[in-house]
């Protein structure tokens, strides 16, 4: 199968496919950009055997959230019956994607008419919905029907699924038309980090990915040495009473002497105002300066 290099698969799964089913994975692209159809159709001209499938993570989260346009999912698609490949989604996050496409300029879709191009899709109800745990997935009725004698298979029959269903059913209900909300929220909260940096002439510390959020969840880049970037947050929570980040995941992709933090918007901390944000930020920046 094709897949690209953030992949769950590969970054959290332990490669799995390989592992268990002995079926190999090609990463192809750009791993700092979605997914596109030329990637998939320079992997299929460089193979030396036709792979099964294409992965396609619906948005991209070790990208920040960034989403495949529209038109590439098209292309994927055609391409994908070109060479009579099945085309899979990768839709953990997908509620927080679906306000995207559901702007005209980015092409005016229900979820509906989103999951239509793929052959299967699997989406989480405790991502972004907040549901004691579970997913779900969705595709023709053979294939799921395959893909539960594959679960028995791997040992992931549970002797009931009630309470599990049941908070799933219960946080879609509630959560399933926030979304919108939580993106314009953070779309507010990097626009008044941002204006918090320039005015403390700190903007050179501080990056986002994407530059502008596609969805609740974004990157945040920061510059500087761990230890001073924690306490710099430590000694500005004192004064603003907002932590502005919980924990640093590591290196950044923006190269050496930058961190990174992942940034996701629910509906408790979307409902914290862009001002109070924008102090919180500025009082970080403050601290940091004196490092």
């Amino acid at each position: 199968m094709l897949l690209h290099p953030t992949s769950h698969l590969v970054l959290w799964e332990q490669k799995s496919h390989r592992h268990l089913l002995e079926v190999p994975a090609l990463e192809c692209g750009d791993g700092t950009k979605p997914l596109a159809a030329g990637d998939v159709a320079q992997a299929l001209a460089g193979s030396p055997s036709p792979p099964c499938a294409v992965i396609l993570e619906m948005p991209h989260r070790e990208i920040g959230g960034e989403c495949t346009p529209w038109a590439e999912v098209l292309a994927l698609r055609a391409l994908c019956d070109a060479h009579g490949l099945l085309l899979h989604m990768d839709g953990a996050r997908l509620w927080e994607a679906l306000p995207f496409y559901a702007r005209p300029e980015n092409g005016g879709l229900t979820a509906c008419q989103v999951c239509a191009p793929f052959d299967s899709v699997y989406v989480s109800f405790y991502k972004g919905l907040g549901g004691m745990t579970g997913a779900m997935l969705a595709g023709t009725r053979a294939a799921v029907a395959e893909a539960k004698v594959w679960q028995r298979r791997f040992g992931g029959n549970l002797f009931t699924l009630l309470p599990y269903a049941v908070s799933a059913m219960d946080a879609f209900d509630t959560h399933k038309d926030s979304f919108a909300g939580r993106w314009d929220a953070m779309q507010a909260f990097v626009d008044a980090i941002k204006r918090a940096a320039a005015a403390a002439g700190s903007s050179g510390v501080l990056a986002f990915t994407p530059d502008a959020p596609q969805c609740s969840l974004v990157h945040v880049h920061l510059r500087g040495e761990v230890a001073a970037l924690e306490a710099a947050r430590d000694r500005a929570a004192t004064a603003s009473g907002f932590k502005v980040f919980r924990v640093l995941r590591g290196a950044s992709s923006r190269g050496e002497g930058w961190t990174y933090f992942e940034w996701n918007v629910g509906p408790v901390n979307g409902a914290v105002g862009a001002a109070s944000v924008e102090v919180a930020w500025a009082a970080f920046f403050a601290e940091l300066a004196q490092v």
